[in-house]
């Protein structure tokens, strides 16, 4: 099958392609990177040189990779370290470590409860509303990147870039979940020695932070005999969800880059041709013109030649009347002519 024509559809305060928009109704990433395929098969044939295609080639392999090889071996790493370490050995552990933390600074006089409601409310007040605060102004800040605001190749290839580092964090989920394990032994090591020197408020700020960390693990797996846990349970099923998601929106964003990288290199070879010919032209303009003129010149003489050679009309046209001469009327001599002779 050919290439498909399809009508380029975008607004001036939008970067988004109608093309772009065909390939995301695509319901595999596996048929998403065929039609790319097709797409780039065509760049080759049309414009082998151009560099954009030369990326897009460059982009469409490491998409390609990431979805044949990539994807498979990191799900399969996962789903095996998920259910042998982390749901097995890690989580459990960390749980019976919470519940020491917990014991030791439930105490009414250690800390205190009102020293553990002003350490709380540090922690809401001057911590986590401001990590909040600043997450929200990322996520904005995101949401205009991806939104593709002013239509520039420089933002399609930042969109490029920060989604192929979506796809690739993703890709180091397996290290994330091994990271928190390894921070709540950190954090339980550091708090146990606390409880020997009776420094409780220490010993309660460390608890609120292996309780916040502890939540985050929690979501590796569903435990309904507690409480309904609304967050999706992140096993290996999950992560091959997102992986597969990422990679999607990875390769519309290079879809996207390779778009307006061609569209922009068009334009600066346009302008290039067009400076060229209005320099061209500006150098011949003087003299050709003069030429032209004198040419225009005889042109005219010619047809003021041709009139005058003009044939009679033919004798189905009426003849033009032609003025009669007045009458001459015969003089007599001068007085003064005869009277001087």
């Amino acid at each position: 099958m050919g290439i498909e024509t399809i009508i380029v559809i975008y607004d001036n305060d939008s970067c988004e392609v109608a093309e772009a928009r065909k390939l995301d109704e695509e319901l595999t990433v596996g048929r998403l990177l065929q039609r790319l395929q097709k797409r780039l098969q065509h760049e080759q044939e049309e414009n082998p040189d151009l560099e954009a295609t030369k990326e897009f080639k460059k982009d469409i392999d490491i998409l390609e990779k990431g979805y044949r090889e990539e994807i498979p071996k990191i799900v399969d790493e996962y789903q095996k370290e998920y259910f042998q370490s982390f749901l097995r050995v890690q989580l459990p552990k960390a749980e019976e470590n919470y519940k020491k933390l917990y014991n030791w600074t439930n105490d009414n006089d250690n800390p205190g409860t009102k020293i553990r409601r002003a350490i709380s409310e540090l922690r809401n007040e001057s911590y986590e509303e401001v990590e909040a605060n600043l997450e929200e102004q990322w996520e904005c800040a995101w949401k205009e990147l991806e939104n593709g605001y002013y239509c520039r190749r420089e933002e399609a290839l930042a969109l490029k870039k920060r989604t192929g580092e979506n796809f690739e964090n993703y890709k180091k989920f397996k290290d994330t979940v091994t990271s928190w394990f390894k921070q709540l032994d950190d954090l339980y090591k550091k708090a146990e020695p606390l409880l020997e020197t009776e420094n409780y408020r220490a010993l309660y700020a460390y608890s609120l932070e292996f309780a916040a960390l502890l939540e985050q693990a929690r979501q590796l797996k569903k435990d309904d005999t507690k409480y309904p846990q609304n967050l999706t349970v992140k096993d290996h099923e999950w992560l091959k969800s997102e992986l597969t998601e990422h990679l999607r929106q990875y390769a519309l964003a290079v879809f996207k880059y390779f778009y307006w990288y061609k569209n922009a290199l068009k334009i600066a070879e346009k302008e290039k041709k067009t400076r060229e010919n209005f320099d061209k032209f500006r150098q011949n303009r003087r003299d050709q013109f003069i030429r032209e003129a004198q040419d225009i010149e005889l042109k005219e003489l010619k047809e003021d030649d041709d009139y005058k050679d003009t044939p009679l009309p033919v004798k189905d046209s009426p003849s033009p009347v032609k003025a009669e001469e007045p009458e001459r009327i015969p003089t007599k001599p001068s007085r003064t002519t005869n009277e001087s002779t």
